[in-house]
């Protein structure tokens, strides 16, 4: 019964971050954008369910609003990146929240990936 209420609980939280993930990729559709800098980009290695090796980027970011500077590290709302890789010292277009500008985003919108977490 426990195992069963910490299950579900997990589901449920799994479920709220997926829908927040998808309520945040619309809404920032609609975003000002402002050019930013990329500070930093690491490649990072992982291994697959099938046990082999597979990478992304993360990268760090930094963007001006009203005067203020942000970090950001958030590439898009999607669930799939594609292996789009940004220099350091690379300007970029920076999509922000105008309601709350630490909130941002490089690639604004959502896909059909964030629907479907399959590995290949």
């Amino acid at each position: 019964m426990i195992l069963g209420i910490i299950l579900v609980s997990l589901g449920l939280l799994a479920m709220f971050a997926a829908i927040q993930q998808l309520h945040y990729g619309r809404l920032s559709l609609s975003w000002p954008k402002v050019i930013g800098e990329v500070t930093e980009v690491r490649k990072r290695e992982y291994k697959s369910q099938s046990g082999s090796k597979r990478h992304y980027y993360e990268m760090k970011y930094t963007y001006v609003v009203n005067h203020v500077t942000w970090e950001g590290n958030r590439y898009s709302f999607k669930a799939m990146h594609p292996d789009l890789v940004f220099s350091v010292g690379a300007a970029t277009e920076i999509y922000y929240n105008p309601k709350n500008p630490k909130q941002s985003v490089i690639i604004p919108g959502i896909s059909l990936n964030n629907f479907m977490f399959v590995e290949c």
